[in-house]
């Protein structure tokens, strides 16, 4: 392993789950840098049907969480319906709850889950399925399934960290090895943030994009040169950043 207690590593998502990612970089040893370009608000939304759904998407916790503080006095009405979680985290916070019948496509995706609810379509096709999620999020289940609703409990908005003017600085100084990005809305944060000079700091360093779906937005944005880690997990992050600076 390289001098990787030099080794400086941004990380873009929000500053709650960004700080689970940076205590364990710095415990493997490298200098991670907390710099949230989007933030999370709940969102008003109605909920006088919402029993009447066999099945509910997941696609993260932040879903849950929005979703669950308004409705928590029918969460008892809900323990025999049947949920898809995208990802092992976001099933365990499902469990946390008390649901135990969830499906995790094998896929920690969008697509994943397309995947999953066609290759039992039989079964699906008439069952009806409630998707809470961000409202800017992607909408490809929605698109291409007719009996999948959308429910927007939450939105993402760019957010301008504090310490924008030091890691700029960083960025000139080429002093950072790698940039982590989470989720679509990471990276166009990060570009909103650093306007024409966003390109420039990117041809520098490592780019990690969490999966498929922030590196089709990357290649988009004329992003090419970047590593996707086997899973879209914290663990698996870590993984590819430790052979990434391998000597």
């Amino acid at each position: 392993m390289k001098n990787i207690h030099t080794y400086r590593v941004l990380i873009t998502r929000e500053l709650e789950d960004g700080k689970v990612l940076a205590n364990r970089l710095e415990n493997l040893g490298f200098i991670p840098i907390l710099f949230p370009t989007i933030k999370t608000v709940p969102l008003d939304f109605d909920t006088k049907n919402i029993t009447n759904y066999d099945i509910f998407i997941f696609g993260s916790k932040k879903g849950i969480k929005y979703f669950f503080q308004k409705i928590s006095d029918r969460l008892e009405k809900l323990k025999d319906r049947e949920f898809i979680a995208v990802g092992e985290k976001t099933a365990e916070k499902l469990r946390d709850l008390g649901f135990t019948n969830i499906k995790i496509p094998e896929v920690y995706s969008s697509e994943g889950v397309l995947s999953l609810l066609k290759n039992d379509w039989d079964y699906y096709k008439n069952k009806k399925i409630l998707f809470p999620k961000a409202k800017r999020g992607i909408d490809l289940l929605e698109k291409t399934l007719p009996n999948v609703k959308p429910l927007y409990v939450y939105e993402t908005l760019f957010n301008k960290p504090e310490n924008v003017d030091g890691v700029k600085s960083l960025f000139e100084n080429k002093k950072i090895k790698a940039v982590i990005f989470t989720s679509p809305s990471t990276f166009l944060g990060f570009k909103d943030i650093f306007k024409d000079e966003w390109q420039n700091f990117l041809k520098e360093v490592n780019v990690i994009s969490i999966g498929k779906t922030t590196g089709k937005t990357l290649k988009e944005q004329g992003i090419t040169d970047f590593y996707i880690p086997r899973k879209s997990t914290v663990e698996d992050i870590l993984d590819l950043i430790q052979e990434l600076f391998k000597e």
